[in-house]
């Protein structure tokens, strides 16, 4: 419940990240194996979920499993940054019984909004 109000309710206030949950929903629409659609709930995880930015030299996070837990919050310092890569995020395993080891940090919101928006629109 907490993940769910604090994670994805106040972020859905924000129109380009509502935005880009509608695209989710129409990707998985066009989405027609299992395989498939195993990456773009990867790419999600990674994003929408787990989604990490710079701003003013700073890591934040934007997605809603970091924002709703202090523990995953703590534990997002210690993560192994990577570049904000789509094609290798929809590929990366990971555990949602842990803290996440491998994160994927855009270079800002703008960064972020636009690959995904591009990556689901091109889907």
């Amino acid at each position: 419940m907490v993940h769910e109000i604090i994670g994805h309710g106040v972020t859905l206030a924000s129109e380009r990240v509502a935005e880009l949950n509608r695209l989710f929903g129409q990707a998985v629409k066009r989405t027609t194996s299992s395989s498939a659609l195993e990456k773009l709930s990867r790419v999600y995880w990674f994003t929408i979920e787990f989604g990490v930015l710079r701003e003013n030299g700073e890591v934040k996070a934007y997605g809603t499993g970091l924002l709703s837990s202090a523990g995953e919050l703590d534990e997002m310092r210690k993560a192994q940054l990577r570049p904000f890569d789509l094609e290798a995020a929809s590929s990366e395993k990971y555990d949602p019984t842990h803290f996440q080891p491998v994160l994927f940090c855009a270079d800002s919101f703008d960064d972020m909004h636009q690959t995904l928006r591009k990556f689901l629109l091109g889907w």
